[in-house]
């Protein structure tokens, strides 16, 4: 979607937003989204990016950020007073397309079920500032390039593409996948 289509005066909130600050187009972006609004940024990392590794190349990052900290709550502490995330990661390329297309499947499913609950109390969730759901996508690559294995591979935006086609061409294979899926 065009970002203009949002207008200038929004509120946007920004996690961890110096870690795409290089990207002059992302910058850009962002920039027009909340002209004439208000931008919010947080982050528990700032402190360790930009003195850490690669810190001359950070000087202007250093330089912008720096003047904007209201509260410095760096992530040792974040995290040691539970606001942090416990995550796990799960690299699945190296999983089979198959395995993939099931963790699309219960994607698509996730977000059905949401867009039925906001079809059925999308008047009362209103009360509360909700709008309807939205599927995004965050992807590694967009086109192919870099590594010997993006160049291999298809691209994030090329696999997701090529499960709604297989998902849109053949009804009677997704629905028996979907009655698997809740069959247990």
């Amino acid at each position: 979607m065009e970002v203009d289509a949002f207008g200038p005066d929004n509120l946007l909130f920004v996690d961890e937003g110096h870690r795409g600050a290089s990207g002059e187009v992302w910058r850009e972006l962002r920039r027009r989204l909340a002209e004439d609004g208000f931008t919010f940024e947080y982050s528990a990392t700032f402190g360790q990016i930009v003195n850490g590794a690669g810190q001359e190349k950070r000087k202007d990052l250093f330089k912008e950020y720096s003047g904007a900290i209201l509260f410095n709550y760096s992530y040792p502490y974040f995290h040691g007073d539970g606001y942090g995330k416990d995550y796990h990661i799960l690299n699945l390329r190296d999983e089979s397309a198959a395995f993939n297309e099931w963790i699309l499947l219960g994607n698509l499913l996730s977000f059905y079920e949401q867009l039925q609950v906001y079809g059925e109390n999308g008047e009362a969730l209103r009360l509360f500032n909700m709008e309807k759901p939205l599927w995004v996508f965050v992807g590694h690559s967009v086109t192919g390039g870099g590594s010997q294995q993006d160049r291999d591979t298809l691209t994030d935006v090329q696999e997701i593409v090529a499960f709604f086609h297989k998902f849109l061409s053949n009804a009677e294979l997704w629905a028996m996948r979907i009655a698997q899926n809740f069959a247990g």
